[in-house]
């Protein structure tokens, strides 16, 4: 049996899989029947495929290298179940770290550098898509997935449980959330909510308005891939007229609302409403944002019930967290490339050993 045969024969049987993920795995095995598709699976071995993984991370960023690292070991667990092989070449493949790589920090913008940015986003659409995805902090596609239906003007409340993303290519790209937690109810501040019921009086003038258009694009939402494009351009144009706005991602805005939610935590709130706030877990917001918790001082500490005592030992040692790398294995296992089993040993490796 070829490295292809088995791909497919895998494909077949992943019946209760999203088409997010699906789609993850194809991309990884495009690139490695190119690789290696006509070669045979008994004589794979972890000398050969530990070439080809220190191969990518010479040449890949982590992140990509983490899903065919991930993918491959998934597709040879299969095999060993379904007895085509006895042993799973890729058991013992370890990933190459660079422990001198200066890890990138999260982007933010302050409020004064939105407000800049902002004046430069011409199109209402893009100026309220921008608007509330910085006070929001939802995810791109949760926002774009938005219909009119789906907020709650009397109660204030914005209904996340569906969103839009590149790889589906049905129903205008709409599939379920990253996740189970994803699926929440959500207010808006009171500005974006008076800038929203404009938004939405504008709209309710256009020809076919109904509860099912979308927020942000009418018939169909916004394409995922534009809205960057629109920003990036817009930081260009303030940029030669004079300004200095770093670049960031649409992402970042997200990370922008969960700093401002942390650094104002009091104890009328806790980490558990700024999760539910994230649509995350409160371990994932922990490992995602752990360091900017340590920054927050006693206003964080009281709302995280933990002792005093703790805390300082926490905050005095020298391990070095590689909360990237933590960033990245949630990831994988939002898209059930990694198992919970998975996620937390290597969790376990990077926080303690």
């Amino acid at each position: 049996m070829t490295f292809e045969n088995l791909v497919n024969l895998f494909n077949k049987s992943q019946t209760s899989v999203k088409t997010t993920t699906k789609q993850v795995y194809n991309n990884v095995f495009k690139k490695c029947i190119a690789e290696f598709g006509s070669k045979k699976i008994n004589v794979f071995n972890k000398k050969y495929l530990q070439e080809f993984i220190c191969k990518l991370d010479q040449k890949y960023n982590p992140a990509y290298v983490s899903k065919i690292y991930y993918v491959l070991n998934n597709l040879f667990k299969y095999a060993c179940q379904e007895e085509y092989l006895q042993i799973n070449p890729m058991a013992n493949v370890r990933r190459t770290i660079n422990l001198d790589i200066v890890k990138k920090e999260m982007e933010i913008w302050e409020p004064n550098e939105f407000n800049t940015f902002i004046q430069y986003i011409d199109e209402d659409v893009y100026n309220f898509c921008f608007k509330f995805l910085y006070n929001m902090g939802t995810r791109r596609g949760e926002a774009l997935a938005l219909q009119w239906k789906d907020i709650d003007f009397n109660k204030n409340v914005v209904h996340i449980y569906k969103a839009v993303s590149k790889n589906v290519k049905v129903n205008h790209g709409i599939t379920s959330p990253k996740t189970n937690n994803s699926i929440c109810n959500i207010s808006m501040p009171k500005t974006l909510f008076e800038d929203m019921k404009d938004w939405k009086d504008q709209q309710k003038q256009l020809y076919g308005y109904g509860e099912d258009c979308f927020v942000f694009g009418f018939s169909r939402p916004l394409a995922v891939t534009t809205i960057q494009r629109k920003m990036d351009a817009a930081i260009k144009k303030a940029n030669d007229n004079g300004e200095s706005l770093k670049k960031i991602r649409i992402h970042d805005f997200r990370h922008t609302r969960a700093s401002y939610l942390i650094n104002n935590m009091t104890d009328q709130f806790a980490d558990f409403d700024i999760a539910k706030c994230l649509g995350d877990t409160v371990a994932t917001l922990h490992d995602t944002y752990a360091h900017w918790f340590k920054q927050a001082y006693k206003s964080i500490i009281k709302v995280m019930n933990k002792n005093t005592k703790r805390v300082n030992k926490s905050a005095g040692t020298s391990k070095n967290i590689d909360f990237e790398q933590l960033k990245q294995l949630k990831e994988l296992l939002d898209m059930n490339i990694i198992t919970e089993e998975e996620f937390n040993i290597k969790k376990k490796e990077l926080l303690f050993y």
